[in-house]
């Protein structure tokens, strides 16, 4: 850390009383009560079980300002997508066809 500063973490356990009874952070909603702002998401699940369209459909919807599988209201943000399975021929087709045709789509892939 510069000027010597460090970092202290707090280090301790916690009784379920103790963990329950702390004020709760207010969390920004991606997808309603499925994902929220600043977690990690990792989806996963047998192959062709329809991961990788689910995901993109719910991007889609939010960037339409849609709601997410016509249940769930998206606050759209740029997503970044990590595939370890598909082509980017094939993340290209699917964003095509889930209608993210605009060259404006705040999608990266990698």
């Amino acid at each position: 850390m510069a000027n010597g500063d460090e970092a202290i973490i707090e280090k301790r356990t916690f009784k379920y009383n103790e963990l329950w009874a702390r004020p709760k952070k207010e969390q920004r909603c991606i997808i309603e009560r499925l994902i929220v702002s600043g977690a990690f998401n990792l989806w996963f699940g047998p192959p062709a079980s329809h991961k990788t369209h689910t995901l993109i459909d719910a991007v889609v919807s939010g960037f339409h300002g849609n709601k997410a599988w016509d249940k769930f209201e998206v606050n759209p943000v740029p997503t970044l997508y990590i595939d370890g399975e598909n082509g980017m021929d094939d993340i290209r087709d699917i964003i095509h066809l889930l209608g993210g045709r605009n060259e404006n789509f705040p999608f990266w892939f990698y």
